[in-house]
């Protein structure tokens, strides 16, 4: 159908990202001292970058810093492939991978390497994608600087932090103008820079089977940031081969406008359900497990700039298994 298929992936890994000065450095430190039975690897660009607490550091090989409680730093200086595979025979000792993004990258690069990379496929499976967001700074700097606004856009849980050095109204009116940018995603309070692990490790929002559309089609557009996000749903069956086509076209033709597309798709005579997700132009999918009794209902969710959303409704209309039918005059008697 020309969405490739993957095998089922294993050790969980998250990625924390947002700007510099958002406090990803002591969210991974507190990750790192507050879980005394779990074992972590943390991979950063450098050592430097993140600044580990230096109790926690208790000798090194190669690319690896061995911490006090058992995890793992290892040190990026070139590919995130090359790392992963480095961390490869850790892995039955590791329950966890965190990637801390630099402060002014955009985690797309980093999240499409679990899309594109085959044989580390089988090893891993991208979890969540985590972004701190300064509520001090943020709207100052995402005024100026789009991989700001593009790290609140991708993803799947926003931590807001220093929220008690802010008057309270100031937090709401930053909620407000996060929801508009990224309408999907938790919006959670660091207090004091703390955070229960729970809310942030294994949360599995980055899976497509989790998320949540409404039953109306409709699509949101925030004019400021100029990220759109439009959400697609249907109660009738979905004609593989069109939506396959249709994908393609979307992927070639506006792959470098998008950022997020997700779906659970009911195709035509199968009773499990297609799972698909992409980051730009990389998407990776699956029938995976069974409709269950009553309505099947399709859902996708496009995110991205610039998107010309009445084309896109129009391309998933052309999905849908009668479409022709319904929109072909009737013949006169």
């Amino acid at each position: 159908m020309g969405l490739d298929i993957i095998m089922k992936k294993s050790t969980s890994v998250t990625i924390i990202t947002g700007f510099l000065g958002s406090g990803k450095t002591t969210l991974i430190n507190k990750i790192l001292t507050g879980e005394q039975n779990r074992k972590f690897a943390v991979i950063v660009n450098e050592f430097g970058d993140l600044g580990i607490d230096g109790d926690l550091i208790v000798g090194t090989d190669d690319e690896i810093v061995e911490l006090t409680n058992g995890c793992l730093c290892c040190s990026v200086r070139g590919d995130l492939i090359e790392a992963l595979k480095t961390l490869r025979p850790r892995l039955p000792d590791i329950d966890g991978v965190i990637i801390e993004t630099s402060g002014l990258a955009d985690p797309i690069p980093v999240a499409q390497t679990f899309l594109t990379d085959e044989d580390d496929s089988k090893y891993y499976h991208l979890d969540g994608i985590v972004t701190l967001v300064d509520c001090q700074h943020f709207k100052t700097i995402s005024d100026t600087d789009s991989v700001s606004v593009n790290q609140v856009a991708f993803a799947d849980r926003l931590v807001l932090t220093k929220s008690d050095l802010v008057p309270v109204n100031k937090v709401t009116e930053l909620r407000k103008a996060l929801r508009k940018i990224n309408p999907h995603s938790d919006i959670l309070e660091a207090q004091h820079g703390m955070i229960p692990n729970t809310e942030i490790l294994n949360i599995g929002t980055f899976d497509a089977t989790r998320i949540e559309i409404p039953a109306i089609e409709h699509h949101h557009a925030d004019h400021l940031s100029g990220i759109q996000s439009i959400c697609l749903s249907s109660d009738r069956p979905i004609d593989p081969d069109n939506f396959a086509r249709w994908v393609q076209q979307l992927l070639v033709f506006d792959g470098e406008k998008l950022l997020r597309s997700k779906g659970i798709i009911n195709f035509t005579g199968e009773t499990r359900k297609f799972v698909f997700q992409g980051v730009q132009a990389v998407v990776e999918g699956d029938v995976q497990n069974p409709w269950p009794d009553g309505p099947r209902v399709s859902r996708m969710v496009v995110i991205g700039r610039g998107l010309n959303a009445e084309k896109i409704q129009v391309g998933w209309n052309s999905c849908l298994e009668d479409y022709l039918d319904r929109s072909l005059p009737e013949s006169s008697a």
